[in-house]
């Protein structure tokens, strides 16, 4: 869901400047050359952008991998204890 949100939010941003962009060129106040330039700035940053969302995701990832494996560790710890003391008294 948070990754969703992130990934509009760049979308909805960048969109924007390409906008006004096309307004300014549009009316005349910017020049072509000067105009291409800003978008390809502009998408420089976008991808720029995602491959950083891209690494927080993956971190996120790994580390609710983590938290999930430790929970699950925690749900049986007297069956746990008493495995451990099992295999300790039988090896």
């Amino acid at each position: 869901m948070t990754e969703d949100l992130r990934h509009i939010h760049i979308e909805s941003g960048a969109l924007q400047l390409e906008t006004n962009l096309v307004e300014l060129a549009e009316d005349g106040a910017l020049p072509a050359g000067r105009l291409r330039t800003r978008i390809t700035e502009i998408q420089r940053e976008r991808n720029k952008l995602q491959a950083e969302l891209s690494q927080v995701i993956d971190s996120l990832d790994a580390g609710s991998e983590y938290i999930n494996a430790c929970l699950e560790l925690l749900r049986g710890p007297y069956e746990m204890y008493n495995e451990r003391a099992t295999r300790s008294a039988g090896g």
